[in-house]
């Protein structure tokens, strides 16, 4: 069991709720690499959008901030991009990873170096 951080960014014009659903969906990427959410794991989804910008309290000319985000039915496609990016992302930093070696002699080998050993046993 671990942990692992997830961050979702987005440009999309979503509001709070709609980005809490879309963390959610990490979890879906996450499950197709094979791990699983566990009782003692420090797993976190966090979503945020960069499509909104407030003024600084100086230069309010209004008290009503006004926003606009997306209609619930247009998210399908964030939600099925969210799943794919997250597995990815996971891939690719497990694959990247590199080996170590710890306290007491306990050693970590990478991805890459089990794989290299795999194909050096089967070709002998």
């Amino acid at each position: 069991k671990g942990s692992i951080i997830m961050l979702i960014a987005t440009d999309a014009p979503l509001d709070a709720r709609q980005l809490r659903r879309l963390a959610g969906r990490a979890g879906v990427g996450l499950a197709r690499t094979g791990s699983v959410y566990g009782h003692g794991s420090g797993d976190i989804a966090l979503a945020f959008s960069t499509a909104q910008t407030l003024p600084h309290l100086a230069d309010t000319a209004s008290p009503a901030l006004h926003f606009s985000c997306l209609h619930d039915n247009l998210l399908d496609p964030l939600f099925y991009a969210v799943a794919d990016s997250t597995e990815q992302a996971i891939l690719n930093a497990l694959f990247a990873a590199e080996g170590g070696k710890g306290r007491d002699g306990h050693q970590r080998r990478s991805l890459i170096d089990l794989l290299e050993t795999l194909a050096t046993m089967e070709h002998a």
